[in-house]
């Protein structure tokens, strides 16, 4: 086996202790190693060495890890026949692969592949409600301190925030993003 070749065994080993996914095409280390090739001039050898390496790594785990079923918390999405299955909400971590056939599955991995590619609001742009408004308006997802925050939560926000007294505005505004969808639902449902 050549240098390369090992390398991408071992990367994949790697992306499977990460967490990461099995597809050679996501792994950086196998897209720097494919670079510019030609096609036919190795690549998809790199790719089934990094496949390899996963699926290796994946038979020498001792434990079947499951995806958590968010219609019954604690459970495995797969029908699993394990009395105490080991569950996970995080579908990056899964190496159950009847898991990972399950729409309750692809649809985490989904939504983390989503939340990854979200911009971040950062302290360079307008304060936070002129964000928010510009989501609700737009009707585009974002990541406000690093929470993923969507159209209609941007919504109950910026209606609250206008709502309110001046003075309670500024607080409003001073709180913790998560404290503020909190407060806004609060308020919106007249719970």
């Amino acid at each position: 086996m050549t240098d390369e070749n090992q390398d991408m065994v071992e990367a994949g080993r790697q992306a499977y202790s990460a967490g990461e996914s099995g597809a050679p095409w996501l792994n950086a280390a196998v897209r720097e190693a494919i670079g510019d090739r030609p096609v036919g001039t190795g690549a998809v050898e790199i790719m089934r060495q990094f496949q390899l390496g996963w699926a290796e790594a994946l038979l020498a785990s001792e434990t079947a890890v499951h995806f958590e079923s968010p219609q019954s918390p604690g459970c495995a999405a797969c029908p699993s026949r394990a009395d105490e299955p080991v569950v996970t909400a995080n579908p990056q971590a899964v190496n159950c692969w009847a898991c990972r056939e399950t729409e309750d599955w692809r649809s985490g991995m989904d939504a983390v592949l989503l939340e990854d590619e979200l911009p971040e609001a950062t302290e360079t742009e307008p304060d936070r409600i002129v964000i928010l408004r510009e989501m609700r308006d737009k009707f585009v997802m974002r990541k406000i301190d690093g929470v993923v925050i969507d159209p209609q939560t941007a919504n109950a926000i910026v209606t609250v925030h206008d709502a309110l007294k001046p003075e309670l505005r500024v607080k409003l505004v001073a709180m913790p993003i998560l404290t503020m969808v909190q407060v806004a639902w609060k308020l919106v449902g007249g719970s």
